[in-house]
């Protein structure tokens, strides 16, 4: 099995319903060779998130959608051609990690029932080495997360593969059951010690002018 994210932007912007979310994603997994599964993140408008603890603004992401491919092998596959008005889109391979259900203070939440999907872009510091960088994240970012930000209901990271100089390292995906339990997260970082104790921790591994953070609508598809 492989994995893979892809991103891109439309020249134009789409209207966004639940017919052209749902034909996008089913393009992806129809044109991309011996795709499984696609899952359509649309960056919602206007969603940049400016967490507490972090002092620099962040930029707006620079794509429109983020997919995550599930494929049948890890062969890195062509990108299909592009649908009208959509721009030329990257693609790099990925590996997930994800927060066993029990390590979570929502866990096991359904995913039919999560209401808020958030995803974030981070790119490693520059003096870390690749798996260096996922294995420190792993055992010391997401336990310090699991412990403190009790409100999650799910957690995963997608890093990002054999790639010379990619855009970002890695992306998060951090999910909620509702709209109070993601305030009540923004609140947790906005906590002077808590949020100090993470900044401390992201300064050992991410460049921290580059972390982007923004909600998304999901779309799944799968093929038939």
């Amino acid at each position: 099995m492989g994995m893979f994210v892809q991103l891109g932007n439309f020249a134009e912007e789409p209207t966004l319903d639940g017919d052209f979310q749902e034909r996008f994603a089913s393009r992806l997994v129809s044109q991309t060779r011996d795709a499984r599964e696609a899952r359509c993140n649309f960056i919602i408008p206007g969603s940049t998130i400016v967490a507490a603890h972090i002092a620099e603004v962040p930029p707006p992401p620079d794509y429109r959608y983020i997919a995550i491919i599930t494929t049948g092998d890890d062969v890195l596959p062509d990108i299909p051609a592009a649908m009208p008005g959509e721009e030329p889109a990257l693609r790099y391979p990925v590996i997930r990690r994800a927060s066993s259900p029990d390590r979570l203070g929502r866990g096991g939440t359904p995913e039919s029932a999560i209401a808020i999907r958030q995803l974030c872009l981070i790119g490693r510091r520059p003096d870390m080495a690749p798996d260096e960088f996922m294995e420190y994240y792993e055992n010391n970012h997401v336990p310090l997360a699991e412990k403190h930000l009790t409100s999650i209901a799910a957690y995963a990271r997608y890093f990002v593969q054999g790639v010379a100089d990619p855009e970002f390292d890695v992306i998060t995906e951090i999910c909620f059951a509702s709209a109070e339990d993601h305030a009540s997260f923004m609140a947790t970082l906005g906590d002077p010690a808590i949020g100090e104790m993470f900044a401390r921790d992201e300064e050992k591994l991410f460049d921290r002018s580059s972390i982007c953070l923004f909600l998304v609508q999901q779309v799944t598809a799968s093929r038939s």
